[in-house]
């Protein structure tokens, strides 16, 4: 089973990596959504993802090889990169929290760390690595009000309805609809590449629930106002 590795706007930041992966032996396989999307959206770069996939197993390869290059690159970058402003707290940080920065901020504050001689052993970054897994494995808490808001945009567009307002219908309706799906399918990938779902089974039912609901008083809306509309045109 393959699995998101990296994503990308840009297709040459995407290829450069490509090649290191070939050049490497690591097998790949890339998702291009301007594929889907380019009748939508004119083929606008700004919106274009390209996704490269690595098999399981091959994720710690690929991070290693990563963090090689990008060693080898950190020399090259200038004093002024924000990074070289930036605290041992705030090195740290990056240390502790990869997944939110690039590989050469990684790599830059593995090595200005080191050379003020608080290196970050291998151990360390992967009991790091680990407690990272452990965070983002955890479902999103105080969901209720997220909820809340789903079932008050379905319902609201259905009593809006009632009184002859039927373009806010549609628009307080897609809304509930939008935070239903959100419930139901938002995922986000771990450190390791596993992919989970942001939330757990409960709210991810009531998103279903939202959803359904908003699709079902859509549907019935329509039918009634076509019937409303053919009995007074008669």
């Amino acid at each position: 089973m393959l699995i998101i590795y990296r994503t990308f706007n840009d297709p040459g930041l995407a290829n450069e990596l490509m090649d290191h992966f070939t050049a490497n032996g690591i097998e790949f396989e890339t998702e291009d959504d301007s594929k889907i999307f380019d009748a939508s959206f004119f083929h606008n770069e700004a919106t274009r993802v390209i996704a490269i996939k690595l098999r399981q197993e091959d994720i710690k390869k690929a991070d290693d090889l990563l963090s090689k290059i990008y060693s080898d690159q950190v020399t090259l970058v200038n004093g002024d990169y924000y990074i070289y402003r930036m605290t041992d707290d705030e090195l740290m940080k990056i240390i502790k929290k990869p997944d939110e920065w690039n590989p050469l901020d990684l790599e830059l504050a593995k090595k200005l760390l080191r050379e003020k001689g608080k290196e970050v052993s291998p151990a360390d970054l992967d009991k790091f690595k680990q407690k990272r897994i452990e965070e983002l494995s955890r479902p999103e808490q105080n969901t209720s009000s997220f909820i809340y808001l789903g079932w008050t945009f379905v319902i609201a567009g259905s009593v809006i309805w009632l009184f002859g307002y039927g373009v806010l219908l549609f628009g307080f309706n897609l809304l509930g609809l939008m935070i239903g799906t959100h419930l139901m399918n938002s995922k986000r990938k771990l450190p390791n590449g596993e992919v989970i779902f942001i939330y757990n089974a409960r709210d991810r039912k009531e998103g279903k629930r939202i959803f359904i609901t908003g699709i079902v008083l859509l549907i019935l809306a329509v039918i009634i106002s076509f019937i409303l509309f053919n009995s007074y045109a008669f």
